[in-house]
């Protein structure tokens, strides 16, 4: 992906006698040094993370005309700017878009997002901002937040919690959802030869997992659970916190030494 940057600049009080920097000067500086060739990124904010550390590294050499390192004069000049805002400026748009009857919005005529099942066919608030988009419910709580997506091309970006709350109420979509391409093939291989009573089970399963710990994990879960034939939901669950927490991999921690207990029972059963 091509992103075209901005630069924001803090300006220094006229009064504090120090130069004022050449805005301009410094935008071309900035793009010759950090910005040729023309990178391709895929994460606009993990590239904004980078170019910090790459700021950082350039703050070391020695300013071209006053010969002192760069990060000792900005330093000096840090001293003579203005406070900023002490809370941050939210960048946002708001907008009422009606969902469709799966419960999506459309946003720049070609990218659509999840709301909540419950929502199809009603109007929602929407605050796009440039790198997510929020659905936030009657009461203004968020619901969803997705990763804003841009280009020409028509992109279908949906919450899972979302999608599952839909197949749980109709199994029978099952096959055809794009959740579906997503399972593991040996998970994906038993639930397509569950009762649709079961499958709804396994959904469910999937959907409280996946609320509480993460798509990943939840699929993760209930494919070691199918290995193990533990399928019923207390065992995905038990799981899937081993998971979150440790690791499947992973020995358990050694407990206390509970031998003084057996030494102590059995002397009681011998008396």
């Amino acid at each position: 992906m091509r992103a075209h940057y901005g630069f924001s600049v803090r300006f220094c009080n006229p009064d504090s006698g120090h130069e004022k920097g050449n805005v301009e000067s410094k935008v071309g500086y900035t793009r010759r040094n950090l910005f040729v060739p023309e990178p391709e990124i895929d994460d606009v904010e993990a590239y904004n993370r980078e170019l910090l550390d790459l700021h950082v590294d350039k703050a070391s050499e020695a300013h071209y005309k006053k010969l002192l390192p760069i990060k000792e004069l900005f330093k000096a000049d840090r001293a003579a700017m203005l406070p900023v805002p002490r809370l941050p400026f939210d960048a946002v748009r708001y907008e009422y878009l009606k969902a469709d009857g799966y419960g999506k919005v459309t946003i720049d005529a070609r990218h659509h997002y999840s709301t909540c099942p419950e929502y199809a066919g009603q109007e929602v608030l929407v605050a796009i901002r440039a790198h997510t988009i929020d659905i936030l419910g009657v009461d203004r709580k968020l619901l969803v937040r997705h990763t804003r997506r841009y280009g020409p091309q028509r992109s279908d970006t949906c919450d899972y919690r979302t999608t599952l709350a839909v197949l749980m109420n109709n199994a029978g979509a099952w096959q055809n959802s794009g959740i579906r391409e997503l399972v593991p093939a040996a998970l994906k291989q038993a639930m397509d030869g569950q009762p649709r009573d079961e499958l709804r089970a396994t959904l469910r399963t999937m959907h409280r997992l996946t609320a509480t710990y993460s798509f990943e994990t939840a699929l993760q879960a209930l494919e070691e659970g199918l290995r193990i034939n533990r399928t019923a939901f207390c065992d995905a669950a038990a799981l899937a916190a081993r998971i979150a927490g440790y690791g499947l991999g992973v020995a358990p921690e050694r407990g206390p030494d509970l031998r003084v207990y057996d030494e102590l029972l059995m002397g009681i059963g011998q008396s």
